[in-house]
């Protein structure tokens, strides 16, 4: 598979002729059919139609380059579309959009929503989140009793200020609220084991009392 890289230039020459209704570039896989472009096809099905073959390594069905030589973070930036890259982990090495733009930590960037389709794997994924809840440990904070606790559990069938399951199925989650949602959680396991371990402490030197009490009593007789 070749790489085909059109110009700006190019394209201006190619759409400036006074083309008929059908129409090819002398020596060149590329045709014009109708208002729209192929390359490597003559009957083009969208304004711009590129038809790849099985290649090698790092072989490209469309590759659009940039080079910004004066700026180190951008450098060399590209966008190729059916790509075979083998560093790739998983798979065979083929993906369908491949993006890098030097040695920059951010190889694109996306405005609005994104929608995939499968599954998503990376190394490193960053939330930003404009609240977080460490106001768990707050002296005004109101925890729960144990027995609220329990009471709610009963009755909903999972933990306060999470969703339930049935929420889930119907919305999905929110990563980095759901995340904090779960730290506040165990913010406030941490505040009740805290609380338990004092409960546990005072019922310790209670029974240190009684026990001396005891054996007072019997030195006593």
């Amino acid at each position: 598979m070749k790489t085909y890289l059109i110009t700006v230039v190019g394209c201006f020459c190619f759409f400036g002729m006074n083309l008929q209704a059908q129409y090819v570039i002398p020596n060149t896989n590329i045709y014009y059919n109708n208002g729209k472009v192929g390359i490597r096809t003559n009957n083009p099905t969208a304004t711009l139609d590129i038809l790849g073959y099985n290649g090698t390594a790092n072989d490209r069905n469309f590759r659009v380059k940039f080079f910004l030589n004066s700026d180190p973070y951008v450098g060399e930036a590209e966008l190729s579309g059916i790509v075979h890259v083998p560093s790739l982990a998983g798979g065979n090495g083929w993906t369908a959009l491949y993006a890098k733009q030097g040695n920059a930590s951010k190889a694109g960037v996306f405005e609005g929503d994104v929608l995939i389709y499968g599954s998503l794997k990376s190394k490193e994924v960053k939330v930003t989140l404009n609240e977080f809840p460490d106001f768990v440990f707050k002296e005004n904070y109101q925890l729960r009793s144990i027995a609220e606790l329990e009471r709610y559990i009963i009755e909903n069938s999972h933990l306060p200020d999470i969703p339930s399951e049935n929420e889930v199925k119907e919305k999905g989650i929110d990563l980095g609220e759901f995340n904090a949602k779960l730290l506040q959680k165990i913010e406030e396991l941490t505040l009740y084991v805290i609380e338990q371990g004092k409960q546990n402490e005072a019922l310790k030197q209670q029974m240190q009392i009684q026990q001396k009490e005891i054996e007072e009593l019997k030195k006593s007789r």
